[in-house]
């Protein structure tokens, strides 16, 4: 799939990620110099970077990716800290954490359809290369769990997540291996169910997002699977 115009898709993006930039760092004058508000201005300072860089070049399949990856990253934190500090413990809704979350919302699709677009990848090459930002996802969120403590819960679930990102790679540059598709299956069914065997005993609230991701990854490699080796 080929969009007309698909450049549009990059200078939206890097506008937004600058707007976004800026309100990241007008929140921690804003709100003040806490710790959590140190970090989201740190984020917005890269969402800025990453803005700048996107106008600036076209057509870059490593800036491109991240652009993908590091939004949606950024918006899952935003995201849950939303939910489960900011109104379940504070009762009050954070207008910037609102803010960055619609702006995430717009550039992660969009950086997407630009890849896509300028790569001329085909159907079935786009369903892969969703997966493939599905496992690098989640695996840097799995290892980004060490930074609320280091726990042998976190531990294990940063092990899974560098094992994600092997597989992620795996995937990038033997993606018709067929023992790698398979792996690309079974690995997060095992991570699913230890998941969900966790969420009985312990409060994670990415534990859900982790379950979710697992589940979309496990479906559609299964549809690859078939298609490269049960449709022939």
């Amino acid at each position: 799939m080929e969009l007309k115009n698909y450049q549009n898709l990059r200078i939206i993006a890097g506008l937004l990620l600058i707007a976004s930039a800026i309100t990241h760092v007008g929140q921690l004058i804003i709100v003040g110099f806490e710790w959590h508000d140190l970090a989201a201005a740190i984020i917005g300072g890269l969402y800025g970077i990453l803005g700048i860089l996107l106008l600036i070049y076209r057509e870059n399949r490593p800036l491109t990716f991240i652009g993908i990856i590091y939004p949606f990253i950024g918006g899952t934190l935003g995201l849950v800290r939303l939910i489960s500090i900011e109104i379940a413990q504070n009762g009050t809704i954070n207008w910037f954490i609102v803010w960055h979350l619609i702006v995430d919302v717009i550039v992660v699709p969009s950086l997407f359809l630009y890849y896509i677009s300028f790569t001329g990848m085909d159907g079935q090459n786009q369903l892969s290369f969703l997966t493939i930002v599905m496992f690098f996802i989640t695996a840097l969120i799995h290892i980004l769990q060490l930074y609320y403590g280091i726990n042998l819960e976190n531990i294990g679930t940063a092990i899974f997540g560098f094992i994600y990102i092997g597989i992620g790679v795996l995937l990038w540059t033997k993606e018709k291996n067929k023992r790698i598709n398979i792996l690309a299956i079974d690995v997060p069914i095992i991570g699913g169910i230890i998941g969900l065997i966790l969420f009985f005993f312990t409060y994670n609230p990415f534990l859900i997002f982790f379950l979710i991701v697992d589940i979309l990854i496990v479906y559609l490699r299964i549809r690859i699977y078939k298609t490269y080796y049960m449709n022939k």
